[in-house]
């Protein structure tokens, strides 16, 4: 059945939504935060998992951001081809972000040219990527993605005849420079085959996923559940000051690619996974 959305109520819904998104963490990131505090050993880390614990909590209760770091705004858009937007999509999702960081004061990061630096005072524009399905549907996800974790990005071709011992270890030394880097403990999104641009699409898209959460495919599977042990026995822990939790959760995605290539990006994030989803 089609159906008719307005873009006004889309960009009531999304400034609603990305406020949000960096003032309350996800309840599955939170509650591992707190599980994790559980089995770790190292006293210190018990310590520093407890701070991000707390943190978010105040940020709750205060109603101020999550981290000083608002990031800058990325829009996953799944929409179904039975419905039509009253209105410019783009144009709701921007000024939704754009009323949100300006009402709520959070941190504006986006400067109008990789060159000369010059901040757009609203954080727009924001990435936006939309992809068609079928239905009468709207999904909209929302991430601010930190630099920090941002900056920890990557991408690899691997021989087609590489063994899953190569990649693996790739991931490894990926993920534990970043913990170095980022603010541990961290998640991981992987995105293996298609293409350069595709795989590292699909990176990013893995870490709207829920924590615990497995992928279907049994060999990518596998593969999430060893990266976690092997990541996390590399000692480094949350903030890279030592312990056993170096990552939360490993989540990989895949898609079909050529018989010459067999490409991977990793994308990383920082324990403050602040990420959202409104339906309309």
């Amino acid at each position: 059945m089609h159906r008719t959305i307005s873009s006004q109520v889309i960009q009531e819904a999304v400034e609603k939504l990305c406020y949000r998104c960096n003032i309350f963490l996800p309840a599955d990131i939170k509650n591992s935060l707190e599980k994790t505090i559980t089995f770790e050993k190292n006293p210190r880390a018990r310590k520093l998992l407890g701070y991000l614990v707390e943190n978010a909590k105040i940020a709750e209760q205060e109603q101020i951001a999550i981290c000083q770091d608002c990031g800058i705004g990325y829009f996953w858009v799944e929409i179904g081809q039975e419905v039509m937007i009253d209105g410019d999509l783009h144009q709701a999702l921007q000024e939704g972000m754009a009323q949100a960081y300006t009402k709520g004061f959070l941190r504006k990061s986006v400067v109008r040219h990789p060159f000369d630096r010059i901040n757009t005072q609203n954080n727009c524009p924001a990435v936006v990527h939309v992809e068609l399905q079928a239905g009468n549907h709207l999904h909209i996800y929302f991430t601010p993605k930190g630099a920090g974790s941002e900056n920890c990005s990557a991408v690899s071709f691997f021989n087609p005849t590489a063994t899953m011992d190569t990649i693996e270890q790739w991931v490894i030394d990926q993920t534990t420079a970043a913990a170095k880097k980022a603010c541990g403990p961290l998640i991981v999104g992987l995105g293996i085959g298609g293409s350069a641009d595709y795989c590292s699409l699909l990176a990013k898209k893995a870490l709207f996923r829920s924590i615990g959460s497995r992928n279907a495919d049994p060999l990518i599977r596998d593969l999430e559940v060893r990266l976690i042990g092997q990541i996390n026995s590399s000692g480094i822990g949350p903030q890279g000051l030592g312990g056993d939790t170096t990552v939360l959760e490993v989540f990989a995605e895949w898609f079909p690619t050529h018989i010459a290539m067999l490409p991977l990006a990793i994308n990383i994030q920082c324990h403050a996974a602040r990420h959202g989803r409104i339906s309309l």
